[in-house]
């Protein structure tokens, strides 16, 4: 029996660990490259751009394009997730937003695939 609670409290205390992220401020993500990360911001744009491959929406947080210091990326097939249209809803809004942070042509971005990435302050 003892071993079956210590066992239960490791695993516990694993999956926490596993799905923790580092809060960081915007102006520091270039040191955080390739890190799962939560940043909290406002998002100062968006855009659908449904005749781009895979439709994807973008969301400029930091600034407004194309002086976004980061790209949230919400593709089209993850759309569905979303109750509302991400590039209305978050817009103008101070978020939390989670996920890895990546660079693409050397820009930074999160790309989101549900809502639960993107967190209304």
């Amino acid at each position: 029996m003892k071993v079956e609670i210590i066992l239960s409290i490791v695993f516990c205390f694993c999956c926490a660990n596993a799905n923790s992220q580092e809060v960081i401020k915007i102006e520091d993500i270039s040191k955080h490259i390739g890190d799962t990360v939560k940043i909290c911001t406002k998002i100062y744009g968006g855009r659908f751009l449904y005749r781009l491959k895979n439709s994807p929406t973008f969301l400029e947080v930091g600034d407004d394009y194309p002086n976004q210091l980061l790209t949230i990326v919400i593709w089209g097939k993850d759309l569905e997730n979303f109750e509302d249209r991400p590039e209305m809803m978050y817009v103008y809004r101070d978020a939390c937003i989670t996920g890895k942070l990546e660079l693409d042509n050397g820009k930074p971005q999160i790309i989101v695939s549900k809502p639960t990435q993107i967190v209304l302050q």
